[in-house]
């Protein structure tokens, strides 16, 4: 009978512990939902902290969207091919780079939302310093701030 006593009351707090849990919000990025900030504020936030080394320092830079890049088995594009236009700060000597996206579980931006052709500044991270790929011109843009700017025609 006591035994009936402890199941019962187990089963009643993991359905209290069940509730609590599902009103709260989860994000999968620990900077969401970050203040909305603008891309130069975002470069002088990410050069004044002292950011984790593995996170490298930022390559900025102009450059067009050349294609979308999908790897085997992906449904949808997770990297693209950046044609680079101008370095404002960084060292690079590549003319096309490759800038990699969301794929469902990393906090960056899905790389459809830049569209081919169109012209943007980006302040990149590069992502030899996370994946451990043997290219130097692989990048990426992270969630945690504003790392890209449409360039327009006045």
């Amino acid at each position: 009978m006591k035994s009936l006593y402890k199941l019962r009351k187990l089963i009643l707090y993991s359905g209290i512990g069940i509730c609590f849990l599902n009103s709260m919000p989860a994000y999968a990025c620990s900077c969401s939902p970050g203040p909305k900030i603008n891309l130069y504020e975002t470069i002088i936030r990410d050069k004044s902290n002292n950011r984790d080394p593995a996170f490298g320092t930022l390559t900025i830079l102009t450059g067009e969207i050349l294609k979308y890049n999908k790897h085997i088995n992906e449904e949808y594009p997770n990297s693209m091919d950046v044609k680079v236009e101008s370095i404002i700060e960084g060292r690079l000597s590549e003319k096309i780079i490759q800038i990699s996206g969301d794929n469902g579980m990393l906090c960056r931006p899905s790389v459809t939302q830049f569209p081919i052709g169109k012209k943007y500044i980006f302040a990149l991270y590069n992502s030899n310093n996370l994946d451990k790929t043997p290219s130097t011109k692989n990048y990426y843009i992270s969630l945690c701030g504003t790392y890209s700017q449409e360039l327009t025609q006045p």
